[in-house]
């Protein structure tokens, strides 16, 4: 979502299941390499009926799961997610108390799933003999996570067959689903089965469901499969879903219409009459579909432009992007509280009419969105574990893409002489949070004090990724990122596995330029929540003294009262916070001479004497804005003779409450 993602690193099937115990003991909770393993784990066929005027569905799904670990496992765990809108009982509300009432459903506008019946594959019901169970919290009302046993062992590689059914009360639009007059947008809406992760996968030591309630922060985390969806709709109702359409057929009053996608994590769809679509193809090889309001067709070139430009820049930086389609839905100003998520070949987002050109609000969060198909949906991270996996390289990406497309200083906002771009946006956001300190990005999605999550799992994230392109420069970085999405696509990747290829990429580029690796860097960035603040505190000048002393015979003494040749400058660095960082300056004269210095940044002060025949003009820190994780980037330069600094904050700060006036805009509408 603005903030997704997820899949599978098992070993290779023929290890013992002792031998990957003792691997997972002696790495310490590091993650396995992944081997060769079934993409499709968990299969899906559903059937759902939508009642408009009851705002229900009725549905019988199948599902088809393959055990993927080196035990034998009794039970299945399914997230139920519509539960955390039952009541306020719920996990979700418990977290949400100080929501606004604005927020909250009223009277009958509450949802919930009642799973009525599960069918083993030996045709035996066992619905009695299921239940809900709280797998993070103490609030057992919550009905989250709904428990399956089963009566016959799932062996290692084997494979079993449960079907239910169920229906569903759909909740009011608020937080990414639900209704809103004639709007319906599903999205966690059907019960979806947890990641069964073996010994070794990630950090487990051992075998086990990782199925988490429904938290009010972080977002979602499943395994991969394939996806036979029939909706059946009022038929003057147009559809927009996740995968490719295969068939439609209407009868009376009804439309029936099947979808299907394999390889993916979720699946997520739009019904509405008040929505039109259009299709336009990429490259002869993906079909991007456009789907809202005839109103907003005018301007649905803002979001096919910004997708088609994501699909040309990850392609060719990241990896290809294997699906046939992928559908844009912008919901009516009404179904506003369904925009800005990512689901697998479909994303929400939004648009104003009214805003000028040069406000790329539209462009930035489609942008977002779209680069979660590879960050979250292909590479499929635990983002309710690891948000930072999903949104913290969106974000980075998001800021690389807009700032080639629309400018390094323009990509955010352009207009009433006011520029600013997607990085100066994404830092000025962090830094003006006040929860610099709160927390790392090794904390859950739901262990961030308020209102941490959010600047740390996204801002944070991008600004130390920019920071580590910075230093090891970005060939380097893309070098890394391709071998990433190469080894862990379809797969369940952890922050060891990005660490480690980070390494041995930056080992083989720059040898020990870095050192033995570039851990140093990620337990100061990822691992802790220091700041960096490198300033250039002062520049005090001077004369070389007269030549004074015996300085021919003993017999003469000479008396020199002219000042000597040349200019003495004492610059003082200081760093100002936790973060030790290799940090370069550079001086300026004013015969247009430069020179650069570099330096390993582990000092709390440092002085340096310049001794010059020419005039020192300038000292710029970090002058070609590597570390881009320095918190002031004022204090990096001092001119000699100026008192520049002070217009500069000012002009940054009005640009960045410009800024944040659009993303106010982008929550009230």
């Amino acid at each position: 979502m603005v903030g997704l993602k997820e899949s599978i690193a098992m070993c290779n099937t023929k290890c013992k299941p002792i031998l990957v115990s003792i691997l997972a003991l002696f790495i310490s909770g590091a993650c396995l390499k992944a081997q060769k393993d079934t993409i499709n784990v968990v299969n899906y066929t559903i059937e759902v009926n939508l009642d408009v005027a009851s705002h229900m569905l009725n549905a019988i799904q199948e599902i088809e799961w393959t055990n993927p670990s080196n035990e034998s496992v009794d039970h299945m765990q399914l997230h139920v997610y519509y539960n955390a809108f039952r009541s306020n009982k719920s996990t979700f509300y418990n977290e949400t108390s100080d929501l606004p009432e604005f927020f909250k459903p009223k009277d009958c506008e509450w949802g919930g799933t009642d799973i009525i019946s599960v069918v083993t594959e030996g045709g035996q019901e066992i619905i009695s003999q299921c239940k809900y169970i709280n797998t993070d919290t103490k609030f057992t009302e919550d009905k989250t996570v709904f428990y399956i046993p089963l009566s016959n062992l799932v062996p290692p590689g084997g494979t079993t067959k449960i079907k239910m059914r169920w229906k569903a009360k759909i909740p009011k639009a608020m937080v990414r689903t639900g209704y809103s007059k004639d709007f319906f947008f599903f999205a966690q809406w059907f019960p979806k089965l947890g990641v069964y992760e073996k010994a070794g996968m990630r950090y487990a030591t051992k075998g086990g469901w990782n199925c988490h309630e429904y938290h009010s922060m972080g977002e979602y985390y499943s395994d991969f499969g394939k996806y036979k969806v029939t909706m059946i709709v009022p038929k003057d109702f147009t559809i927009a879903s996740t995968g490719n359409k295969i068939s439609e057929e209407i009868t009376g009053d009804k439309k029936k219409v099947v979808y299907q996608e394999e390889n993916i994590i979720d699946f997520a769809w739009a019904a509405s009459p008040s929505i039109a679509l259009d299709v336009q193809r990429w490259n002869n090889k993906v079909d991007i579909i456009y789907a809202g309001p005839t109103e907003h067709f005018e301007i649905r070139h803002k979001f096919i432009t910004s997708v088609m430009n994501g699909l040309d820049y990850m392609e060719k930086y990241v990896g290809s992007y294997p699906y046939k389609t992928l559908t844009i839905i912008d919901p009516p100003m009404y179904g506003t509280f369904c925009s800005g998520m990512e689901y697998p070949t479909l994303i929400t987002s939004l648009t104003f009419r009214f805003l000028p050109t040069g406000f790329n609000s539209t462009e930035t969060l489609t942008t977002h969105e779209f680069i979660h198909q590879y960050f979250m949906q292909m590479v499929a991270t635990n983002e309710q574990e690891e948000p930072w996996m999903d949104e913290g390289i969106t974000t980075y990406y998001e800021g690389r893409i807009l700032d080639h497309y629309l400018g390094e200083k323009t990509s955010l906002i352009n207009v009433f002489g006011y520029q600013i771009g997607n990085g100066a946006y994404n830092r000025g956001e962090f830094f003006a949070s006040g929860v610099c300190r709160s927390g790392d990005n090794t904390m859950k999605s739901w262990e961030f004090p308020k209102g941490g999550y959010g600047p740390i799992s996204y801002n944070k994230s991008a600004i130390w990724i920019k920071t580590l392109e910075g230093l090891i420069g970005r060939e380097v970085l893309d070098k890394a990122m391709k071998i990433f999405f190469d080894r862990w696509k379809y797969k369940h990747p952890c922050a060891n596995d990005f660490i480690n290829v980070v390494n041995e990429t930056v080992k083989s580029a720059h040898g020990n330029k870095f050192g033995q690796d570039m851990n140093w860097y990620f337990d100061q960035t990822m691992k802790s929540n220091f700041l960096c603040d490198y300033e250039v505190s002062g520049v005090t000048y001077s004369k070389p003294s007269p030549a004074q002393g015996l300085l021919s015979t003993i017999d003469s003494c000479i008396v020199d009262k002219k000042p000597g040749s040349g200019n003495i400058y004492t610059i003082t660095i200081k760093r100002n916070e936790d973060m030790v960082l290799p940090v370069e300056v550079k001086y300026y004269y004013n015969s247009g001479k430069t020179e650069i210095e570099h330096f390993d940044g582990n000092f709390n002060e440092k002085v340096i004497d310049k001794f010059t025949q020419d005039e020192l003009v300038k000292v710029e820190l970090d002058p070609f804005d590597k570390i881009h994780i320095d918190k002031n980037s004022i204090n990096n330069t001092y001119i000699l003779g100026s008192d520049s600094h002070k217009a500069l904050s000012t002009s940054l700060l009005v640009s960045h409450r410009i800024a944040e006036f659009i993303d106010y805009l982008t929550l009230i509408f």
